[in-house]
This record gives structure tokens, C-alpha cells and sequence, in this order.
């Protein structure tokens, strides 16, 4: 078929004509929505997510932006050991294979740690006193037993050998010392000095005769 009897057939048959002008537009806008698509996700190009952690946020901001992501700071938490004010931890991790100008979330080591109030424990038992501190923060704290006739009964809080009034705000990481009583009193001796003269009872001569 010549293109001139392809051009009369299809002048003749507008069905067919119409069909093939819809399937023509709808080839050109798929081909042109798949362009847009691929260079807007940069189909195949994806970046190394570099190792920031023990950096500096002001140090890290630079480094990321040379690899067009960006970086935000989503907690701050205290960890013993680690440089104070660097990053401990990054999402995604080093290595993540990521698109450009994704945010790379990091949590910093706080500079000191944070504080509580130590709570009121006094008469409460041993085991109710470790669970009341520990769900407020602190680590499990230590157990000296001292002389008292109230057994497993908190007395008082120490922490570094001094004794700690409720209310007062130590670090998290503060290692309490709670005085318990075991139980016991300690006898009470009466010294030569302390013993009570009695009176030797006077006699009635009277009586004897």
C-alpha cells in the first residue's frame, strides 16, 4: 500500500484515524512524563551517605553539602565517654546509597548531662525506693545497711558520702547510696559511772525487839 492510498483509507475511515491520533498523543505525553519523572528522580544517581558520626555538627554541615544533602538535628542525649557536643548517631548510616538534598537526621552528644530531682524515698522500703529512682532517670542505686530496728526501710540518700535532701537536682548519671535498716538495735550498756545508787533501807530497831 502506497502512502497515498494510506492517506485516502484513512481520510475514509475517521474511526481509524481517530484511533491512531489518540495512540499517538498518548506515546508522546508517556514518553515525556518518563523524561520528566527520570530527571526529576535522577534515575540510576545516588550518593554515598558519608561518616559523620564523632563530628561536629558545624563540621559535618559543610561535608554533606559538598554531597548536596543536608543535616538536622532531631535529639541531644548524654552518653559517658563520648566527645561532648559531637554526633553518636546518623540515619541513614554510612554507606546508605541516597537521592540529593536528603536529610541526614543525627542525634548529639548533650555538652553536660541533664538533671533531676531526687525524689522523696525516705521510709519507703528498699525495693520500692531502687524502683521509684530508677523510673525517674538515675542508675540503680548502691545498698548500705545501718543499725535499725526498721528492716529494708529507706533512712536516707547519700551520694558522694553526704546525705541528699529531696528536691535536689543531680545528674542523671548520679550514683545514689541508699542508708537501709537491717533490722537490728543496738543494745543499750550501762557504764559503772551511769549505775544507780539505791538507798539502803533504814531499819526500825524498834522492829526487832
Amino acid at each position: 500500500m502506497t502512502v497515498k492510498r494510506l492517506i485516502d483509507f484513512l481520510r475514509n475511515h475517521l474511526i481509524i484515524r481517530t484511533l491512531l491520533l489518540i495512540s499517538l498523543v498518548a506515546l508522546i505525553l508517556l514518553a515525556t512524563l518518563l523524561f520528566g519523572l527520570n530527571r526529576y528522580t535522577r534515575h540510576g544517581h545516588a550518593i554515598n551517605v558519608p561518616n559523620i558520626e564523632k563530628m561536629f555538627i558545624e563540621d559535618a554541615v559543610p561535608l554533606l553539602a559538598r554531597y548536596n544533602l543536608k543535616c538536622e538535628i532531631i535529639d541531644s542525649i548524654y552518653v559517658s565517654g563520648a566527645i561532648p557536643g559531637s554526633i553518636i548517631d546518623q540515619t541513614p548510616q554510612e554507606g546508605s546509597k541516597v537521592k540529593e538534598n536528603r536529610i541526614i537526621f543525627v542525634t548529639v552528644n548533650a555538652r553536660s548531662p541533664r538533671k533531676i530531682a531526687v525524689p522523696d524515698v525516705k521510709d519507703m522500703s528498699q525495693r520500692q525506693a531502687i524502683a521509684f529512682i530508677t523510673g525517674m532517670g538515675f542508675p540503680e542505686p548502691s545498698t548500705e545497711y545501718i543499725t535499725s530496728e526498721y528492716k529494708d526501710l529507706v533512712i536516707e540518700i547519700y551520694y558522694k558520702g553526704h546525705p541528699v535532701e529531696k528536691g535536689t537536682k543531680l545528674p542523671a548519671d548520679a550514683q545514689l547510696t541508699l542508708k537501709v535498716g537491717d533490722g537490728y538495735m543496738q543494745p543499750t550498756f550501762i557504764s559503772d559511772s551511769d549505775s544507780i545508787e539505791v538507798e539502803a533501807p533504814v531499819i526500825d530497831e524498834e522492829w526487832l525487839e
